[in-house]
């Protein structure tokens, strides 16, 4: 009788509890050698990529959150090289006439790109960095250090393009936020 109501029971709690929980991965790694780090999360309209990697004393702390949208905090600091490849787009469709043009036809769906790159060698120093994948897409990130870094930014809505772009190279101290889409 009682296996009666324990599978049901058990579904049910499943069900409940599954539907509201959110994905998480967060790492902490200290350490006097080498380090490779890498992640990546595809969606229907987002994706994330990164790959980080040290060679000496390092501290490195990383958190992925994935819930209705996606956060991304970094943070690392190393005595020796570092290497930094953090790559996030963002992509939306909207109908309705968005274009802005007096003869386009009603009910077109226009499509929002909007895709954010930052790589960089530092030959010592610190990075963090934070990227939140929603509606807009979110980038801040700053750089202490000396080594080259770089950093691309596109957002396309078909109807107007904004591009961007920094390289910095020797000592640095570079701080950058950046929102591409429609913040609400």
């Amino acid at each position: 009788m009682n296996r009666i109501f324990l599978i049901p029971g058990f579904i049910i709690l499943l069900l409940i509890f599954g539907a509201g929980c959110a994905d998480e991965i967060s790492s902490s790694i200290v350490c006097d050698g080498a380090t490779w780090v890498s992640s990546s999360v595809l969606g229907p309209d987002s994706a994330y990529a990164s790959s980080f990697f040290t060679t000496d004393l390092t501290s490195l702390v990383r958190s992925l959150q994935l819930d209705d949208s996606l956060k991304v905090l970094t943070s690392g600091e190393s005595s020796g090289p570092m290497g930094i490849d953090e790559y996030a787009e963002q992509e939306s469709g909207e109908s309705g006439d968005s274009s802005g043009c007096l003869f386009s036809l009603p009910g077109n769906e226009s499509v929002r790109k909007s895709e954010i790159l930052t790589s960089g060698l530092l030959s010592g120093g610190k990075f963090v960095s934070s990227r939140d994948i929603a509606d807009a897409l979110l980038a801040e990130y700053v750089v202490n250090g000396s080594g080259l870094f770089l950093t691309r930014a596109v957002s396309d809505d078909g109807n107007r393009t904004m591009k961007f772009g920094s390289d910095v190279s020797g000592v640095m101290n570079v701080t950058e936020r950046m929102v591409l889409g429609d913040v609400s």
